[in-house]
């Protein structure tokens, strides 16, 4: 059996203690990836990543499978953020992925969705297929 590299996952707002891939789910072209160490304030869908105020809050990035490409849909935090919330510890990725999947609407590649990091030190996902 070989394996060959099928994509390069990385969070929008990579930090070295983030824990990025803590916790993987993959489900009908979902992918939702925890990172338990994330430390943006921020509060519900979407919001500010580069506040770094709650150290260690975590959050949850949802990536969507659109012409064969993972493109980040959501970047997920807790409603009510705060340092040491661990998300990743407490949140059920079965049940956001099944919760979210069936409200997301189509999301078109744009400029944000393509956004790259280079930060080779920061944690990142390979996925990889068996043949």
């Amino acid at each position: 059996m070989t394996s060959s590299q099928e994509a390069y996952i990385k969070a929008s707002n990579p930090d070295l203690f983030d824990t990025f891939g803590s916790s993987v789910s993959l489900d009908s072209g979902l992918l939702l990836v925890m990172a338990g160490g994330e430390a943006s304030g921020a509060r519900g869908l979407n919001g500010s990543e580069s506040d770094n105020t709650a150290s260690q809050a975590g959050a949850a990035y949802l990536f969507g499978l659109i012409a064969g490409e993972w493109v980040q849909h959501r970047y997920i935090k807790a409603s009510n953020t705060d340092a040491d919330d661990f998300l990743v510890r407490f949140a059920t990725v079965r049940l956001i992925l099944e919760s979210l999947s069936s409200r997301l609407p189509p999301k078109t590649p744009g400029p944000s969705a393509t956004k790259t990091t280079t930060a080779p030190t920061m944690p990142a996902l390979r996925m990889f297929l068996s043949s």
